[in-house]
């Protein structure tokens, strides 16, 4: 984590030193000699942050390091909030004495600035000089995976070790993935054309050893591969010592005595035996905890036709990767235990036996401890364990469960999840570490979606720049190595399975909370902790109703002035009172101001003066507008609007030629029903404003309605990745359509009509954005417009209001990549026909609102793969579309508000139709059960009967 905040220091230093250091005065000497330790420190850091744990005296020295860092950081930001430009005054007497009074302050404030630089120029020195004393590396090191340079490769025990060997009768939820093992093994074929490998990946503490231990042990594997190894990779040793290994073990287990000179061989004449030994025998090798891509291991093993099988394990998808050489190779991924199964294993381990109960009056604790573990076996029988030390009193129940973390940090007897999990966060490189602990500031139970936490990200400085990547996408392949090393679970993805929300594990989540207490990353206030840390760089302040944050936030601002990153999370009363304007002058370095969901009215004035301010989010608050002093924070990058209730936007905000995402809208919902949008609720652009933004990605939903030329403006923006406009007129069609000519680069495009009957002229794109993946139209459609057919890689599409007579589904049935269509309101006809060969990969179907629908066919080969299909309110289709029973992946039958005639079909085992959908797993039917009151039933559920008695 140093050597990330020594990294983004030297980042800042650079143009301070080449642009503006001769507004310091004479102080680029000090800055370079400042830079030059820097960079000479950031060499050692890397093997320095790796050994912290051997060494009170190097962890010490990385501290300082980082603090050191900080300051600088400090003194920079400090320098450049002195100098940005200022607004100037109508008055020119106003602005002379302006003048003169902020010249005296910038002499002061330099003369303070210079001091505290040089100050810290002697101290980087010293920590420099400091650094010899530790026998510190530096530069790149070779590693092919095998030499042990990582701090999980030093560990002088293995932390797993207890786990291996536990009786199987004592293990729980070990049968099916054993079994799915060995059946991957192909114990009955006899030869492959090489190697076959199966990795199995998951996080750390999923049991991935243990369940590999024990298929290494069974008979049935023993036996056919009379000559087997074991290899843990992730402890100290060089290749010839593993190779040396190998061969020893595959003598031991064919009961034979290995060579004597084994001992004494060098690498290629003891691969060379090693062959030689294993011609035309079957062998099994595992190779354990592989961090490494490097194959070379791997590799030295002959490669017979004798059905030989490596197995190894790792967390890191990638590693399984790229050790996957051939088409027969597998990747298995290996699941928690299923919740059952992981009470069961509680039960078992804190109250003895496979028969054992938990006591009633501990219920309810034991199952919140057993849920914090997420079905994770290490994380179990480890606090199982504590558990059965303790007495079976519900007060040291409800100890453990509420301190998990401080458990973690102290108790001995959980000191192996800690190190097991905090592995992978060693193994991290230095641009990863701070991504991964920004997710200890959101609530353990809250899902994250991708796109905030990019901005976020983004805003803070962690996202380095690559050359022909936005930086949106930079985070993107950021998250994704998170996700592939088993850190971040996916939550949430979307119907291309692109991930769209995510979380960490709820232990994960407390050590990175450990973590970052104690590298000042970022402090999240709770019950059980309201001190201020004073050095925190972030501070999250989680829900409190009895408003003690509050207070504490509000009596400690005089301490804050270092902090870059505020949030506030829902269901306060008293916090939001303390946004006021001498408080955001005390956090006058903030970066990033998170206040969604947070019960807030309004945003001072006072907010201008953040001038580092990148991230600004109001969404889903009570914010009704925004004060004109927005135009002053020229480095806002994010302002995310989103279901405030700001319904027009400050002319000003057109000075913020940074700015990337402005995200302003919110949806009327149908009465009855939440599937389809009735309106878009947008902000609108006042007439002055006026955009020529180069960094634009994202102007989500606006209202140009009202502001001259806006439309015609659209066209300066060509890095626009999404765009929404609300309330146009059929008059601004072409100009629109004009604009979107330029966008070569837009992935998603929303635009909606200002009433349901106005037209949307939008036929005249000539060349559509060729990236566009997501298409929204909702208003009147004269004729469904052409450009449409050529929209190769569109995935979703929506059109709502379009009240088409012609029947589109033809032209939308040949887009190759689309894989979810609704159509809402927007086909006047009587008769849907899906024909052959079309909607190839389409998954997701909604036909929603078609009020003159009579028919509804599907032939044979249309449809091959959809999932979901969702029908109503149709109240002229009385019966169930023909060519349903012929999609056999559908798992997903939801009809809302249909005639009785239509449901009286689908009677279960009654009905005249019921017979087409009885494949279907899932079936529901949305019906009115009174004014105003809507009931969903299900054909599947054990009342069905019940239901069938109340339609009839």
């Amino acid at each position: 984590m140093a050597e990330t905040v020594v990294c983004f220091v030297l980042e800042k230093l650079f143009p301070l030193i080449t642009a503006e250091a001769e507004m310091l005065r004479g102080l680029p000497t000090d800055l370079v000699a400042i830079s030059n330790e820097l960079r000479s420190i950031k060499v050692f850091l890397k093997d320095a942050e790796q050994r912290v744990e051997e060494s009170d005296g190097i962890k010490e020295w990385v501290r300082q390091v980082r603090d050191v860092a900080y300051q600088i950081e400090d003194v920079i930001d400090e320098h450049l909030l002195l100098h940005h430009p200022r607004e100037r005054h109508h008055n020119h007497f106003f602005n002379v004495f302006s003048n003169l009074t902020r010249s005296v302050v910038l002499l002061r404030s330099n003369h303070r600035i210079a001091n505290t630089i040089k100050r810290i120029r002697l101290e980087v020195l010293e920590i420099n000089q400091r650094r010899s004393s530790f026998s510190l590396g530096g530069g790149p090191s070779f590693s092919n995976g095998l030499d042990n340079e990582d701090p999980h490769k030093r560990a002088d025990q293995d932390p797993r070790a207890g786990f291996l060997y536990v009786n199987e009768s004592k293990l729980v939820g070990i049968d099916e993935p054993k079994r799915d093992i060995i059946r991957l093994l192909d114990l009955e074929l006899q030869d492959f054309p090489q190697n076959k490998v199966i990795s199995v990946v998951g996080m750390g503490g999923l049991g991935k050893t243990t369940l590999i231990r024990k298929v290494y042990e069974d008979m049935s594997v023993k036996k056919h591969f009379p000559f087997r190894a074991w290899i843990t990779l992730s402890r100290p040793g060089r290749s010839i010592d593993i190779i040396r290994s190998m061969t020893k073990q595959f003598y031991r287990s064919a009961f034979d005595s290995a060579p004597l000179e084994i001992d004494t061989m060098d690498e290629e004449s003891l691969t060379e035996e090693m062959r030689n030994y294993l011609r035309n025998q079957r062998f099994l090798v595992v190779f354990d905890d592989v961090w490494n891509i490097e194959t070379y291991i791997k590799d030295v093993l002959p490669s017979y036709n004798n059905g030989n099988k490596i197995l190894m394990t790792t967390r890191l998808e990638d590693v399984a990767l790229a050790w996957k050489g051939s088409s027969c190779d597998r990747v298995y991924k290996l699941q928690p235990l299923s919740a059952e199964k992981a009470w069961d294993l509680f039960c078992r381990k804190v109250f003895g036996g496979p028969n054992a109960k938990c006591p009633q009056e501990l219920d309810r604790l034991s199952r919140e401890i057993v849920k914090k573990c997420e079905g994770m076996p290490l994380a179990i029988v480890t606090i199982g364990g504590l558990l059965s030390t303790k007495n079976k009193f519900v007060i040291e129940w409800h100890k453990l469960c509420n301190s998990i973390g401080a458990e973690l940090a102290n108790n001995l007897h959980l000191a192996n999840i800690k190190k097991i999990l905090l592995l992978s966060y060693h193994d991290l490189p230095h641009y990863l570490k701070p991504c991964f602990l920004y997710f200890g500031i959101f609530p353990g139970d809250r899902l994250i979606e991708n796109t905030r936490l990019f901005r976020l990200w983004i805003a803070e400085g962690f996202i380095y720049k690559v050359s022909g990547k936005t930086l949106e996408e930079v985070a993107d392949e950021y998250l994704t190595e998170l996700i592939r090393r088993s850190l971040v679970q996916v939550t949430w993805v979307d119907i291309a399975k692109r991930p769209r929300g995510v979380r960490v594990h709820d232990l994960l989540r407390e050590i990175i909370l450990l973590k970052s207490k104690e590298l000042s990353f970022c402090q999240v206030l709770n019950k059980e902790d309201l001190f201020i840390d004073g050095q925190s760089r972030r501070l999250a302040i989680p829900n409190d109703n009895v408003g003690t944050s509050a207070k504490l936030v509000i009596e400690g601002t005089t301490k804050r002035s270092h902090l870059r990153s505020l949030f506030l999370f829902e269901g306060h009363e008293v916090m939001p009172k303390f946004i006021t304007g001498s408080f955001l002058k005390q956090v006058h370095l903030l970066k990033v101001l998170d206040l969604q969901n947070a019960p807030l009215s309004q945003i001072p004035e006072s907010a201008g003066g953040l001038y580092h301010l990148q991230y600004l989010s109001l969404n889903s608050t009570n914010v009704e507008r925004l004060p004109k002093s927005i135009g002053k924070l020229g480095n806002l990058q994010c302002l995310d609007l989103k279901n405030s209730l700001i319904r027009e936007l400050p002319a000003e905000l057109s000075r913020i030629s940074k700015l990337r995402h402005l995200i302003s809208y919110s949806y009327y919902w149908d009465d009855a029903f939440s599937f389809y949008v009735r309106n878009v609720r947008a902000a609108r652009i006042p007439a002055a404003i006026c955009w020529n933004s180069q960094e634009m990605q994202n102007l989500g939903w606006v209202d140009g309605s009202y502001a001259v030329g806006f439309i015609d403006q659209l066209g300066n923006l060509k890095q626009l990745r999404r765009l929404g406009v609300a309330h146009l007129k059929r008059e601004d069609g072409r100009n629109l359509c004009n604009a979107i000519k330029y966008m070569h680069h837009l992935q998603a495009f929303m635009v909606a009509s200002r009433s349901k009957d106005e037209v949307l002229d939008v036929n005249h794109i000539l060349s559509p954005p060729p990236m566009l993946r997501r298409l929204l139209l909702m208003g009147r459609l004269e004729k469904l417009p052409d450009w449409i057919s050529r929209l190769e890689n569109v995935v979703k599409l929506v059109l709502c209001h379009s009240r088409l007579n012609e029947d589109p589904l033809e032209v939308l049935g040949a887009l190759p990549n689309l894989m979810k269509l609704i159509v809402s309101e927007a086909y006047d006809g009587e008769r849907l026909y899906f024909s052959a060969t079309r909607f190839q990969n389409l998954k997701v179907l909604c036909l929603y609102c078609l009020c003159n629908l009579k028919l509804i066919e599907l032939e044979l080969g249309t449809l091959p793969v959809l999932k979901e299909l969702q029908l109503g309110p149709s109240p002229q289709l009385k019966e169930v579309p023909t060519g349903i029973q012929h999609l056999k992946n559908l798992t997903l039958l939801r009809f809302h508000d249909m005639p009785k005639e239509f449901t009286d079909t689908l009677i279960p085992y009654k009905g005249q139709h019921y017979h087409i959908i009885e494949h279907v797993a899932n079936v529901y039917i949305n019906f009115k059960a009174g004014a105003g009151h809507w009931e969903t039933s299900s054909l599947r559920s054990p009342q069905e009967r019940k239901m069938v008695a109340l339609w009839q």
